[in-house]
């Protein structure tokens, strides 16, 4: 692929991303977690929660898990909810919150097993067959990684299971990134796709604020849910709470691969956490989050 922009020092070498640089994680070895029937079908939301501003940060995130917990009970789905930014409070509160305790796998179960310095936290249900958990390093001056997580899903009568990864991203920030968001969500993109792997979906701030990062999806092989246009600000996710001097633009993605032998449908992802304001009248977060639901048909 020709960069049409500089490459960075510390990406002008880029490791040989092959399983052996995955980091397993320890309690979600590759044994599947079974259910008595497999699901067809699970909600994810995707959330930016904005680890800066500490002194309020868990009131912050407390209200943004509150509002989540509303949304996904809408749904009778299971659900995996994919978490940016959590450090250091943020995380314990995740793991004092009582619905997350009784209904959830955190992965990672404790801060030390995640080197992402911006907090990458993947929550799923425990309705869902877990089959394994891998924390992916990125080339990055920002310690950047991804959550990878492999779930099992009904495909019908007699058929075998769907074996669905979803990856939990943070790209690359600022207009100097942009070189590394493609090296990042290709090699995201070529894990969705590995051998064994029915079908992919990656969620999360893709950090979406140069030209080049509007086609990234498509030049790593992958489909960009939403499908308004480019410009529509009904998609935007950023630059609202507060406003800024960067214009407002859709920052936070979820895509997916094409599937290999069953049909499927995600929908056109919603924007959740709008207006959304914690009790002492802060914004919970600078982002919006994002909200669909993902079946096996």
């Amino acid at each position: 692929m020709t960069m049409m922009f500089p490459i960075p020092a510390y990406l002008s070498t880029v490791r040989d991303y092959s399983m052996k640089t995955w980091t397993l994680l320890d309690d979600y070895s590759p044994v599947p977690h079974l259910l008595p029937d497999l699901p067809l079908a699970m909600t994810i939301v995707s959330w930016n929660v904005n680890f800066v501003a500490n002194v309020v940060a868990r009131e912050r995130l407390r209200c943004a898990l509150e509002h989540i917990r509303r949304v996904v009970s809408l749904y009778p789905h299971p659900c995996c909810i994919l978490l940016q930014e959590i450090r250091g409070p943020g995380f314990q509160t995740i793991l004092s919150t009582d619905w997350i305790q009784n209904c959830f796998f955190v992965i990672p179960q404790s801060e030390a097993t995640d080197d992402n310095g911006y907090g990458c936290v993947t929550l799923i249900s425990n309705n869902l067959p877990l089959v394994g958990a891998w924390s992916l390093p990125f080339p990055s001056e920002m310690n950047r990684s991804a959550i990878l997580t492999d779930l099992l899903f009904a495909s019908g009568p007699g058929r075998p299971p769907v074996k669905v990864r979803l990856a939990n991203v943070h790209l690359e920030s600022l207009s100097s990134g942009a070189g590394a968001r493609v090296i990042q969500l290709n090699i995201t993109a070529e894990r969705l796709r590995d051998v064994g792997v029915d079908f992919g979906i990656v969620g999360g701030d893709m950090n979406a604020i140069s030209n080049s990062d509007k086609v990234l999806p498509e030049s790593c092989g992958l489909v960009d849910s939403w499908k308004g246009a480019e410009y529509d600000e009904s998609g935007f996710t950023w630059g609202y709470q507060p406003t800024s001097r960067f214009p407002p633009g859709r920052l936070d993605k979820i895509c997916h691969t094409l599937p290999q032998s069953f049909n499927f449908t995600l929908d056109v992802p919603r924007r959740i956490g709008v207006d959304l304001r914690s009790p002492t009248d802060r914004w919970v977060s600078d982002h919006y989050g994002l909200a669909t639901i993902f079946r096996v048909l």
